[in-house]
């Protein structure tokens, strides 16, 4: 499986889902997306349209979900300095069939491996 990596653009209001993540939750058009404040986790599924919190994903190439609200919950939370693009790795959970990631793990997108080549 490939690296699960979910990039947050807050300059842009996006979350971007990574071909791994899309792989790993079997290509779905809508994920589930749920933040544990306490815990500063952010979790996401497949999902039915019908069920709660469920967001489209948008474009093929590039999967995205997310929103200007909800990106400045998350630096909010993960108590981000700044509008720096981050991203973070997910653990993908098999009996949930999801992918959690620990907000507070994420790091800027500079830091990412093979960034900037």
């Amino acid at each position: 499986m490939n690296d699960l990596i979910l990039t947050f653009s807050p300059e842009e209001g996006s979350i971007v889902l990574n071909q791994g993540i899309i792989e790993a939750l079997g290509r779905p058009k809508q994920v589930q997306l749920r933040i544990d404040d306490k815990s500063r986790q952010l979790m996401l599924r497949a999902c039915d349209l019908k069920e709660e919190q469920a967001v489209v994903v948008q474009k093929e190439d590039m999967p995205q979900v997310g929103g200007r609200r909800l990106l400045r919950h998350i630096r909010t939370l993960a108590g981000w300095p700044d509008d720096e693009a981050r991203f973070v790795y997910g653990v993908y959970l098999p009996d949930y069939d999801a992918v959690v990631f620990s907000l507070t793990d994420a790091r800027p997108v500079s830091e990412l491996p093979g960034y900037g080549e």
